[in-house]
C-alpha cells in the first residue's frame, strides 16, 4: 500500500509533461477524478459545515491528521484546476500526519511562510 506522501507523489508525476493524459483530464472537472474515499471526504466535509473538529471525530483521528487530510485534497485539485498550490502547506500536512511536527508549530510556520510571499510579491 501506498504512503500518502508516495501516492501524492504518482499524482504529481502523472501529470509532467504533455501527455494525452493531461489533456483528456483538463476537459474534466476536477472533482471528477477524486476516488471514491476522496469524495466521500468532500461529501461529509460539506454535511459537516466545513468543521473539521467534527470530520475528525467522524473518522476516530486527530485534528491534525484531518487538517493534512484536507490540505493534500485541496493540493490535488489546485494541480487539476491548473491553480497554483502551496507546496509548504503540503509538506507541512505531511509532517504534521507523520507525527513529524505539532500542528500549532505547523500553523505559525506557514503563517509566517505566507506573510514572507505576500511582503515579497513586490519584489
Amino acid at each position: 500500500m501506498e504512503t500518502p506522501s508516495e501516492a501524492i507523489q504518482d499524482f504529481r508525476d502523472s501529470h509532467n509533461g504533455g501527455s494525452r493524459l493531461r489533456q483528456v483530464r483538463s476537459a474534466i472537472h476536477p472533482l471528477e477524478l477524486l476516488n471514491e474515499s476522496e469524495r466521500d471526504f468532500v461529501l461529509r466535509m460539506v454535511m459537516a459545515s466545513g468543521s473539521l473538529k467534527d470530520l475528525a471525530k467522524h473518522y476516530g483521528v486527530s485534528y491534525p491528521t484531518i487538517r493534512a487530510r484536507l490540505d493534500r485534497l485541496i493540493e490535488k485539485l489546485a494541480a487539476e484546476a491548473k491553480v497554483p498550490g502551496d507546496p509548504m502547506a503540503g509538506l507541512l500536512g505531511d509532517l504534521v500526519e507523520a507525527g513529524q511536527l505539532a500542528s500549532t508549530a505547523a500553523r505559525r510556520i506557514l503563517d509566517l511562510h505566507r506573510k514572507h510571499l505576500e511582503s515579497n510579491k513586490g519584489d
